[in-house]
């Protein structure tokens, strides 16, 4: 029985080869592809960790109801104080200080929904008050996605509006049971300090109460969260604090295996 004779160094040209002791010349062939370097997908825990940052101008707001926030914020934020409104079961009802025909007669509505609500209008409105520019599309999803929508519309022209215009806005998102967060509270520069605000915060309260949600938050700008604790909510209840996703995922490139 023979054996084959043992392979040549691979630095020379040509390597010879036997099979059953007959020497035979491989066919050239082109050789296998180069390898296209490429990125090692880590072991998920070993990924950098996102980055949250502190919203450290927005503070977190949680309403207990107008008699629990002015206790706290005349006496000092306790542990116990913000415990008792955080985990109330049926809050305190707020007050509607101005009725819907005070406005009426000065040629407001109140709107609930989104059914007749411009979008344009919308996204310049958020532009007028300082809030980002967003993508019709997405803006439009995430109305279709809140829990309640109340907005303010002109029925007349007067000096300061057209008649149909916008003038204020406000939307809550909420799990419908638990909690609700109150976002884009926003009123037209012309008609800020007029009470449309108070007026916006009080009805759209008070419509999450009466779906019985116990833990109705918001985040708010530094000069007008004194307006917020007036409504009946607390800062920072308990230490909470609002976080941000703010970092980015590592880039990887997809391998395809087949």
């Amino acid at each position: 029985m023979t054996t084959d004779a043992p392979l040549a160094s691979c630095s020379g040209r040509q390597i010879q080869h036997t099979w059953r002791g007959v020497a035979f010349k491989p066919l050239p062939h082109a050789g296998l592809p180069k390898l296209r370097k490429r990125n090692v997908l880590q072991p998920l825990e070993l990924l950098p960790p996102p980055k949250a940052k502190l919203w450290p101008d927005k503070p977190r707001l949680l309403y207990v109801g107008v008699r629990s926030a002015a206790l706290a914020v005349r006496e000092g934020l306790s542990r116990k104080k913000a415990s008792f409104g955080y985990f109330l079961d049926e809050h305190e009802h707020p007050r509607i200080s101005r009725t819907d025909e005070h406005f009426q007669d000065k040629g407001m509505q109140f709107v609930w929904g989104m059914e007749e609500l411009s979008i344009d209008e919308l996204n310049t409105l958020f532009v007028r008050v300082g809030f980002p520019l967003r993508k019709p599309e997405k803006l439009v999803k995430a109305l279709h996605h809140t829990h309640r929508i109340l907005w303010i519309r002109s029925t007349k022209k007067t000096r300061l509006s057209k008649q149909g215009q916008l003038l204020g806005f406000a939307r809550a998102t909420s799990d419908g049971a638990l909690t609700a967060t109150i976002w884009d509270v926003a009123v037209q520069p012309a008609w800020q300090r007029s009470g449309l605000g108070r007026a916006l915060m009080e009805r759209l309260v008070a419509r999450l109460v009466c779906d019985d949600i116990s833990n109705i938050a918001l985040f708010a700008e530094p000069n007008v969260v004194g307006l917020y604790e007036k409504l009946g909510f607390i800062k920072d209840p308990q230490g909470v604090k609002g976080l941000a996703f703010q970092g980015n995922l590592p880039s990887i490139e997809p391998i395809i295996i087949l």
